[in-house]
């Protein structure tokens, strides 16, 4: 803006030292002919006044040494704008720079937004995960609990199934040592049932020699006699097999009624035994199993 009215002023000043100059030389042109024209007029013709000529001479003076003046301004004014324009050029290329350090600053503006949008997608995403991540924290805290909570009930099942299998095994052990006991008293009445049957033989072999008596006794005495003793004893031998047979056979189903419930009483036990050791078993790997906790998002 400066430099535009530095030159519009030079403009204006030249057209003045123009105008001037060219007035001055119109004037000197009329005094010019003003002093050909009296020097050539005729001697009658009235003279020139000398103040005239003083005062055009007075007024070129004048005009010169504006016009110098002029012309003075005018050099100092093509100076400054020689100045000017060298400023100009200057400012126009610290414009030129500006105008680069301000694209280049435009572009790492631009640089810089793109960046904090990206900073911000990644700190958005971080968040997300961030949230993910303490929701997946607070579900395996609720898990741990869980597990937690899981092992203390396993572990008071696990004391509960020790002292079941514990009493069970001690009930096996009772079982056994009935089973000994039984196998004594089944020893015992096998031995009775020996004895009973040796018992049944002697009385065989007494009603042998009986009847044999009872040949010699009819020999030697009457028939009716006799018969009748023959039947007393052959009565009284049937009732003691009976009671020998009877006595057996009440022997023989009491042990088949012992031993059918001490089986059945080995079998529950087994079983039971059977079922809590698979439970504890089962418990065992299930406390063991290795625990997996929940997937988070995957990592970008």
């Amino acid at each position: 803006c400066l430099f535009h009215d530095s030159e519009v002023k030079a403009g204006t000043l030249q057209l003045t030292v123009e105008r001037l100059n060219g007035a001055l030389a119109k004037v000197a042109e009329k005094i010019e002919r003003t002093s050909q024209g009296s020097q050539a007029s005729l001697a009658p013709s009235a003279p020139v006044p000398q103040e005239r000529l003083d005062a055009a001479r007075q007024a070129l003076s004048e005009a010169r040494k504006q016009s110098s003046s002029l012309g003075e301004q005018v050099q100092t004014l093509r100076g400054e704008v020689a100045d000017l324009e060298l400023q100009r050029v200057e400012a126009e290329g610290q414009l030129q720079q500006l105008r680069e350090v301000l694209r280049q600053r435009q572009d790492g503006e631009a640089a810089a937004l793109h960046m904090v949008q990206k900073l911000q997608d990644e700190r958005r995403l971080l968040q997300e995960r961030l949230g993910s991540l303490q929701r997946a924290l607070a579900q395996l805290e609720a898990e741990k609990r869980e597990v937690e909570r899981s092992a203390l009930r396993l572990e008071k099942d696990r004391v509960a199934l020790r002292r079941t299998l514990d009493k069970v095994e001690r009930e096996n052990l009772r079982s056994h040592e009935d089973t000994v006991r039984l196998s004594a008293e089944k020893g015992r009445l096998d031995r009775t049932l020996t004895g009973a049957e040796l018992e049944l033989a002697e009385a065989q072999r007494q009603i042998q020699q009986l009847e044999a008596q009872v040949v010699v006794l009819e020999q030697s005495h009457s028939p009716a006699q006799l018969e009748v003793d023959a039947q007393q004893q052959q009565l009284e031998l049937q009732q003691e097999v009976e009671r020998l047979r009877s006595a057996q056979v009440q022997t023989e189903h009491t042990l088949e009624a012992r031993e059918r419930a001490h089986r059945q009483r080995v079998r529950g036990l087994e079983e039971q035994v059977s079922t809590l050791k698979g439970q504890l078993q089962q418990e065992c790997r299930r406390s063991s199993a290795p625990f997996s906790p929940p997937s988070g998002p995957p990592e970008k």
